[in-house]
């Protein structure tokens, strides 16, 4: 008796468990990359921000991003690494974390804000369902 009521607990989670709602479907995404140099040299480690020029959508609210490597190349993401933005139009931003000893703290932002507002961004570029490189940015700490 014990071993059927079980059985049919079990069978009960599991129905629920599927039938959950999973969040929205997920919009299609298109690679965006590109490269920063800061001071002429690539740099690890600096955050870039895909910022809509429209907001964001309610629907599927996204916060592309990616984080710079040794080589200052970039390929942001929505969902997965790599996977790229939406189609729309979008502005580029920069945040460079000083990191802490602990993994999980960081500083301030080394560059003092001076390239997190959309509004001042001299990047911007469009995606219209198909890749975009946007080539080799130019940053500096002056």
């Amino acid at each position: 008796m014990m071993l059927r009521l079980n059985l049919l607990l079990s069978a009960v989670i599991c129905v629920a468990l599927c039938s959950c709602d999973r969040g929205p479907e997920r919009v299609p995404t298109f690679p965006v990359t590109g490269q920063v140099l800061l001071d002429g040299k690539p740099t690890a480690g600096i955050r870039v921000v895909a910022k809509s020029t429209t907001g964001v959508d309610k629907d599927h609210p996204l916060f592309p991003q990616a984080e710079t490597d040794a080589e200052g190349k970039f390929a942001l993401f929505s969902y997965v690494a790599g996977d790229g933005v939406p189609n729309g139009e979008y502005k580029l931003t920069f945040e460079w974390f000083k990191k802490g000893p602990n993994p999980l703290s960081t500083g301030p932002d080394q560059f003092g804000g001076k390239y997190a507002d959309p509004k001042d961004s001299k990047t911007s570029f469009t995606v219209k369902g198909e890749p975009v490189d946007v080539g080799t940015i130019e940053l500096t700490t002056k």
